[in-house]
């Protein structure tokens, strides 16, 4: 079995502003109702699997009451990948949970790459030798 990757910390000043308001952006479109907005700020992976109908017809973003960034942005490398996982709290039905937007670099910038639940997230915590 092979052990998963060791992320390297990045998380200088300069390298948190992009993926923070790429999240942003996405948070925005999903308290607007915009899955347009949405597509556009997906990573080529996505956007190759799936055509912008393909994609927003798999949303459920019309219940979305509130989202916002709710903690510290963690940038790292996973896999060669370098990403960049954000702490969002997003509102349906009055209640308010946890996730994380998990945003991964690409040669035209920060794309979203998934909306996932905290265990669900790649681990990029610094580590401290």
């Amino acid at each position: 079995m092979t052990e998963a990757p060791t992320p390297t910390c990045t998380a200088g000043p300069e390298q948190l502003a992009g993926p923070t308001r790429i999240a942003a952006k996405y948070l925005e479109a999903l308290r607007k109702h915009d899955e347009d907005a949405v597509y556009d700020l997906a990573a080529a992976g996505l956007r190759r699997e799936q055509s912008r109908h393909e994609f927003t017809e798999g949303l459920s973003i019309g219940k979305v009451e509130g989202a916002r960034v709710s903690g510290i942005t963690q940038v790292g490398r996973s896999a060669g990948d370098l990403l960049a996982v954000v702490p969002v709290q997003v509102t349906v039905g009055g209640v308010t949970q946890a996730g994380r937007v998990v945003l991964v670099k690409e040669a035209e910038g920060w794309r979203f790459l998934a909306a996932v639940s905290p265990p669900e997230a790649p681990d990029l915590s610094c580590q401290k030798g």
